[in-house]
């Protein structure tokens, strides 16, 4: 199956391979945990996880460019270890002032926002926050766009949801740089490798 992202064409076929074997959690002669018991872990984690970036109080910008940078990355794990377990694969498409989750249906080959989604639902960066996002060296231009009241010209300039980010069920994420910044040049810079590892740098 390809996958197609708003800068090409990702192929989930990898060889990356996740870190259990499912068989072997199958074969009750394997010792281990179970996927139940897995399952359950990473809920629990996402369950704190979601407490703890909720719950920070911050006293100034510099305190919400990391709040927003720790929730962005959180979020993306999160969403990594549900496509893993689950067979899913998710993507994070960037917009005016913020970012939203989105799903990829294979029956219909095309993504979906999750907005029933208390976690992964559509958010935005608080006022006066700005970002840059750098994929594959080039710098990403966010288009904000205006839909034409006549129906039919709604339907040819109404456009698809394409992630900027893939976040795979083999357990990759597409690489990017993602620079948060304010008015008052305070920045602090989101990165992932391919591999999954994600990054907070101070500016």
């Amino acid at each position: 199956m390809m996958l197609i992202s708003s800068i090409g064409i990702a192929n989930n076929n990898s060889p990356y391979k996740t870190p259990a074997s499912l068989d072997g959690l199958r074969d009750p002669k394997v010792g281990g945990f179970t996927l139940i018991e897995l399952l359950t872990v990473i809920a629990i984690v996402g369950i704190i996880s979601a407490i703890s970036i909720f719950a920070i109080n911050t006293t100034n910008k510099n305190d919400d460019l990391i709040v927003d940078a720790t929730r962005l990355t959180s979020l993306i794990e999160l969403s990594r270890e549900e496509a893993i377990m689950q067979s899913r694969d998710f993507g994070v498409e960037f917009i005016e002032n913020g970012y939203q989750f989105l799903e990829y249906i294979p029956i219909l080959e095309t993504w979906t926002d999750l907005k029933n989604d208390h976690l992964f639902k559509q958010r935005k960066f608080p006022r006066g926050h700005h970002y840059e996002l750098v994929i594959e060296n080039k710098e990403i231009e966010i288009k904000n766009h205006n839909i034409n009241s006549d129906k039919e010209s709604s339907k040819k300039l109404l456009p698809s949801k394409v992630p900027h980010i893939l976040i795979l069920s083999s357990g990759e994420i597409s690489p990017f740089n993602l620079l948060i910044f304010t008015d008052n040049d305070h920045k602090i810079k989101v990165s992932a490798s391919l591999g999954g590892i994600i990054n907070i740098n101070h500016e």
